[in-house]
């Protein structure tokens, strides 16, 4: 289990998220996953007593499960732009991480800057260019699809996301 600290890895609310990892596929069992305030009262249910939830998708080999009030991110294109600003820049932790098809990738901009993020292989090679321009103020998020430039599916191994702007640059690992 992965907590993180808002301070750190901020979203919307200002709440921390929670990654559960999971090695294996969970068998059936009388076992319950989900998360739960401390009054047992306010919760979110994945799984209970042999039963998934209706929206729920079965734990398998390498499953993690995202506890986040940042707003879902699907397909390739940014994410609608909040309306408030964020206090700073930062890229977040590539979620999931590791991954087989797919990794998110959210960051926020404080102020209008350039912004560049770009993925290498362990060698320091560039493999992929994910964004390259001015972007405005705001949540943005992009997901790769583990292919280089040209479109050729990438061999599994470390890969480095480098996240540039005018006056910031943070990189990450993605497994």
């Amino acid at each position: 289990m992965i907590l993180y600290d808002p301070l750190y890895y901020p979203t919307p609310t200002g709440d921390g998220e929670i990654v559960v990892q999971y090695l294996v596929q969970m068998q059936e069992s009388y076992s319950t996953l989900g998360i739960e305030d401390h009054t047992e009262t306010v919760g979110i249910q994945y799984y209970f007593n042999g039963i998934y939830h209706e929206l729920a998708v079965p734990v398998t080999d390498s499953f993690a499960l995202k506890y986040t009030t940042s707003p879902p991110s699907t397909g390739i294109e940014e994410q609608e732009e909040l309306t408030t600003v964020p206090a700073r820049t930062t890229l977040s932790v590539p979620y999931p991480n590791p991954f087989t098809r797919e990794m998110s990738l959210s960051y926020q901009v404080a102020t209008m800057s350039r912004v560049d993020v770009k993925v290498y292989d362990v060698s320091g090679r560039l493999v992929r260019c994910l964004a390259h321009g001015v972007h405005n103020p705001g949540y943005h998020t992009l997901v790769w699809d583990g292919r280089d430039d040209i479109g050729r599916a990438l061999s599994a191994g470390i890969y480095f996301v480098r996240f540039e702007t005018t006056n910031y640059e943070q990189i990450e690992k993605a497994i």
